[in-house]
């Protein structure tokens, strides 16, 4: 599914690495890291896989990402 308008023009990188953490984040946590693929994650996000290779390095790039933005929001609570 593509959406209007979809690709970075205009996004600020901090506005789409987190729309970008906040589907993969969805999706690993929905089917798990071996189910789920980049080429779903920038379907989802209207964008292109190479964006995502650009801004995260690999998949596990991205799922560290997450992790460690997970981790972050539980220190906060836990504080």
């Amino acid at each position: 599914m593509v959406r209007p308008n979809a690709g970075t023009k205009g996004v600020p990188r901090l506005d789409r690495e987190t729309q970008i953490l906040d589907i993969a984040s969805e999706q690993f946590g929905t089917n798990g890291f071996a189910a789920t693929s980049v080429a779903t994650v920038a379907d989802k996000a209207g964008i292109s896989k190479p964006l995502i290779y650009n801004y995260f390095g690999s998949k596990e790039g991205l799922y560290e990402a997450c992790l460690d933005r997970g981790g972050a929001l539980l220190a906060d609570e836990i504080e």
